[in-house]
């Protein structure tokens, strides 16, 4: 099951990750780039929820590992790779509160009614993701892009 929650939630989810992170930085959209490192980091994620660590690490490297990514693949500066990297953080959460809270609300179940179910709370999952690249989409057509941001 916890793999049906990585294919689900995690890959779309990271793929969102990336994509707010570079629309932030003004950097274009590449599809195929967002798919593949959205893929590895979900992976080393997944990896990371697996082990034996304190609750929240993920999150922390799953930060680094952004900010790593936009410093070697793109002309962004590392302050600014941290900022938008911090800045999508806070917009993965919204993302959260914007789909759980109304769907408790709905449903009048606790969230351990709700992840419980996990085909469900996947499902809960991949409408955060989606709507997170929507934003990334959105935050790319109403900034100016950067012509030549990439370095691969």
């Amino acid at each position: 099951m916890k793999l049906l929650m990585f294919f689900l939630q995690g890959i779309p989810e990271s793929m969102g990750v990336v994509a707010v992170s570079l629309a932030l930085a003004a950097v274009p959209l590449r599809w195929r780039i967002i798919a593949t490192s959205g893929s590895v980091l979900a992976l080393i994620l997944f990896t990371l929820r697996s082990l034996p660590l304190t609750f929240g690490i993920h999150t922390i490297a799953g930060l680094l590992l952004v900010v790593i990514f936009l410093n070697y693949t793109t002309t962004v500066s590392t302050s600014k790779a941290l900022l938008v990297s911090v800045i999508t953080l806070g917009m993965l959460a919204i993302m959260e509160i914007l789909v759980l809270e109304p769907y408790f609300a709905l449903t009048h179940l606790t969230l351990e009614e709700a992840q419980s179910n996990v085909m469900q709370w996947s499902l809960l999952g991949l409408l955060q993701a989606l709507l997170l690249n929507l934003v990334a989409i959105l935050i790319s057509v109403v900034r100016k892009e950067k012509k030549d941001e990439w370095t691969i």
